[in-house]
């Protein structure tokens, strides 16, 4: 239920400007039973601590830095650390 109404939340909210992206799912995570204590912000390192700070998150820090194709990477990272969608 949770992960239905957050989709439904970033389908009806659309595309963000640049810049905005970090600010757009704060907002939107606010509005989710059990997220209401994450703050707004334009910043995605204090969204990220903000996230982290949740009772029951694990986190897992991944970075990147190979080519430009980020899908086909990301596909490669989900098969690595067994994420799923």
């Amino acid at each position: 239920i949770v992960v239905q109404k957050a989709l439904n939340l970033a389908k009806s909210n659309g595309p963000v400007a640049p810049a905005l992206c970090a600010r757009s799912v704060s907002i939107l995570l606010r509005k989710i039973p059990g997220f209401r204590s994450i703050k707004v912000t334009y910043f995605p390192e204090k969204l990220m601590k903000d996230f982290s700070n949740i009772k029951g998150v694990k986190t897992k820090k991944i970075f990147e830095y190979d080519g430009p194709d980020k899908h086909k990477k990301l596909i490669e990272l989900e098969k690595k650390y067994e994420l799923k969608n």
